[in-house]
Parts: C-alpha cells; sequence; structure tokens
C-alpha cells in the first residue's frame, strides 16, 4: 500500500513524468497519460497485494470457478477503458479511434505472420509446461488443479469460443491497443504480466510476461488486429486441448 501510495505521488508530479518519460514514449504533460499512470499503479498495487494471501497454495484454497458472464463483463470493461483512454466521443470518432487503436483490415500476409506466431507461442507454453513439470512436478500439478478450479465452467466448445475472442479482443486492445503506444512494448508487457499474477511468482509469470513481449512485438511489426488474432487463436486451441483432455480422462482412468 505504501509503494501505491509513492507511485500515485511520483506519476502526480511533472518532475516524475518527466523522469518517467526518459524509458517510456509517454508526454509528461498529458493529463491522459498521467491518468493512465496513476491507474497503473493501481491495478500493479492491487493485483500484487493478492501474493500477501498466502502465495500458490493460498490461492489453490481460495481459487473459485470464473462465470462466463464475468468474463464477458470485464473483457467489456478493458474495451470500455480503451476506448475512452484514447478519447473515444471525445477527441475521436470511430474512424481515428480504429487507427489509434491500430486496427486495420489484415492481408493474406499478415494472417500467414499471425499463424506462425500462434505455432511459435503453443510450442513455447508447452516447452515451458514441460520444463516446470520435471523440475517441480509438485507446483506444476498444484497449478494444475487450480486451471481445473478457475476453467471449470468452460466445458463446451463454444464457451471455449466466446473466452478466446473475449480474451484477444478485450486485453489486446486494452494493452496492445491504447497502452502500448503510451507505455513502450517493455512496461505494457509487465503490466500485463501482474494482471495475470494470481498464480504467484512462479515460472508462469515469466511465461506470461515472455508471451506478452511477443505479442507486443507483433503489434508493432503488424497490428493489434493480428495482436488479436494471435491471442484468440493461441487461447482457443490451448481450450481445445482442455476439453479433448476432459473427455479422455474416462478412458484413461
Amino acid at each position: 500500500m505504501t509503494v501505491m501510495a509513492f507511485w500515485g505521488v511520483l506519476v502526480s508530479l511533472p518532475v516524475g513524468r518527466s523522469f518517467l518519460a526518459r524509458w517510456l514514449p509517454l508526454n509528461p504533460a498529458s493529463p491522459v497519460h498521467t491518468l493512465a499512470l496513476f491507474l497503473s499503479g493501481v491495478l500493479a498495487g492491487s493485483t500484487l497485494l493478492t501474493l500477501t494471501q498466502g502465495g500458490l497454495e493460498g490461492f489453490a484454497e481460495t481459487a473459485v470457478s470464473t462465470p462466463l458472464t464475468d468474463f464477458v463483463l470485464q473483457q467489456l470493461l478493458f474495451i470500455l477503458l480503451a476506448g475512452l483512454g484514447v478519447g473515444f466521443l471525445v477527441r475521436r470518432r470511430l474512424p481515428a479511434l480504429g487507427k489509434r487503436l491500430g486496427l486495420e483490415r489484415p492481408s493474406w500476409a499478415q494472417i500467414r505472420f499471425g499463424l506462425r506466431w500462434i505455432l511459435i507461442l503453443l510450442a513455447v507454453q508447452w516447452a515451458a509446461g514441460f520444463a516446470w513439470a520435471v523440475a517441480n512436478p509438485d507446483q506444476s500439478e498444484l497449478l494444475g488443479g487450480i486451471n481445473d478450479i478457475l476453467l471449470g465452467n468452460f466445458d463446451t466448445l463454444g464457451e471455449w469460443i466466446v473466452v478466446a475472442l473475449g480474451a484477444g479482443i478485450g486485453e489486446e486492445l486494452l494493452f496492445r491497443g491504447a497502452l502500448q503506444p503510451v507505455f513502450g512494448l517493455w512496461f505494457t508487457s509487465i503490466l500485463f504480466a501482474i494482471a495475470h499474477i494470481q498464480y504467484g511468482m512462479t515460472p508462469i509469470s515469466l511465461l506470461i510476461f515472455a508471451i506478452s513481449l511477443a505479442l507486443g512485438y507483433i503489434r508493432r511489426r503488424s497490428s493489434t488486429t493480428i495482436a488479436i488474432f494471435v491471442h484468440a487463436g493461441y487461447d482457443f486451441i490451448l481450450g481445445l486441448f482442455y476439453l479433448l483432455a476432459i473427455y479422455l480422462e474416462p478412458f484413461v482412468k
């Protein structure tokens, strides 16, 4: 809480924002960027506070399944924050809004570029999961149990389509579309990883950070549209494997 308060004071002072602008592509004189910095500190601080509640073991005891409606509402909030943050209906209308957020009609070359990245991220995910299972099987098994609880409500193909599209659109519009042009690739990726740090300071946090860097690179190299495509495709394929594991479980036992 003290660190959150210090951050609030730091970003409220012009000298503090000028200091941060040495490393971030933000405008220290912009009240919008100031508010974005302040709210980013609130997000990071409130999320990191969960690490004081017993770590991964404590989270395993308190984890509950997320209703699909709650998940969709969260992603709609992300979309709303992204739009309002870049001035929708204040400084920008729809055409300018889409351009600011990095939305554009993808070409076939961009789609092929996105497909390659989906395969790369899946390979990284599976390699990291295998390495963690070998290095720390108990913690890996604990994480698997947490995922089973969190994802317990998503057990149909239709629900995973909603989850993949929701996460891809909501998170990418907010983080890659709205925040990355202001905060840069690295700071935005740190925020993204912190927003998913409910698993504690484990190797999966580093994996999420690496995935965020990749999505940020895709946004910079191509567009937010392709970042959405990669994020949604990656989540959907993981969901398919999750469903496959559920359906095959009775035959394995």
